[in-house]
């Protein structure tokens, strides 16, 4: 379905996790005419990357976190993100980053006292992780 088709009553607002300081949108909601709705129902409705809506400073969405390098202040290269679990909507709290690492998964959680910064440019996640969170990862 197109945007501004004739007839159409559809709007499209991102969803998202409010796990502040650093939110994460991801989904969409989209409304339509329940009689163009209906030719939706079991399948995927995909928006192209372009015609996103724009996020406030400090939220992202998943598929740009996705791929991006992880690294510590030093430079040391941890891992590269593979995917983003959120802790759902019902539920507030802090998203965990999924990294794929040479050891093993690394799970990161999206505290702005850990992910310290985000460069979405240049697809690179500084993190300062915690004393032990590394080891307890691998366990």
């Amino acid at each position: 379905m197109r945007p501004g088709r004739p007839g159409s009553q559809e709007r499209r607002t991102p969803g998202r996790f409010d796990n502040s300081p650093t939110n994460l949108a991801s989904g969409w909601s989209v409304h339509l005419p329940e009689d163009d709705a209906g030719r939706l129902v079991g399948l995927f409705v995909q928006i192209p990357l372009a015609e996103r809506a724009p996020l406030p400073p400090g939220t992202y969405y998943v598929t740009d976190l996705t791929g991006c390098q992880v690294v510590e202040p030093g430079g040391r290269v941890l891992g590269r993100v593979r995917d983003v679990q959120g802790t759902g909507e019902a539920t507030r709290g802090t998203s965990i980053l999924v990294v794929d690492t040479p050891s093993g998964e690394l799970l990161v959680p999206m505290a702005a006292e850990i992910c310290r910064e985000i460069d979405l440019e240049a697809r690179k996640i500084v993190v300062v992780l915690p004393e032990g969170l590394g080891e307890l990862n691998r366990e």
